[in-house]
């Protein structure tokens, strides 16, 4: 029987170096495995963190680019408005242009019709005589 214990512990003597690194494997393995899961829990969460970030980006970044838009747009605005009132002024210059032959002649004709007549012309004389001369201005204006 000595001799069968001494061929079982020649058998099992290799198994224990052998289990004791197989345990230290798994142990290992094991431990991996936590820290692996640690280190894809420490990821996700610097992932959701960083598409955080990004989504704020892309909103001010959006945000930028209505104040840019809307910036040109008043830009844009601005520079009609001016043209807009340039051409106004061109065409009150020519209409005014336009008048001032009428007006002298009309004037004219007025103050040689007064110095023949002999008439002094006084404040309210020379407002009606304005108002008059502008009547009859407008209403050449509309035909």
């Amino acid at each position: 029987m000595s001799e069968t214990i001494t061929q079982l512990g020649t058998l099992l003597l290799p198994a224990i170096p052998t289990a004791a690194l197989f345990a230290a494997v798994w142990i290992g393995y094991r431990l991996n495995l936590h820290k692996l899961r640690q280190s894809s829990g420490e990821a996700r969460r610097r992932l959701a963190a960083i598409e955080s970030t990004l989504g704020n980006l892309q909103s001010k970044v959006a945000a930028i680019d209505r104040e840019s838009i809307e910036k040109r747009v008043r830009a844009t605005v601005e520079a009609e408005k001016v043209k807009i009132v340039e051409a106004a002024e061109r065409e009150i210059l020519a209409g005014v242009s336009a008048i001032t032959p009428d007006f002298r002649a009309y004037a004219t004709d007025m103050a040689v019709a007064l110095a023949a007549n002999g008439l002094r012309v006084d404040g309210w004389t020379d407002e009606a005589l304005l108002r008059s001369i502008i009547d009859q201005l407008g209403l050449r204006g509309r035909n």
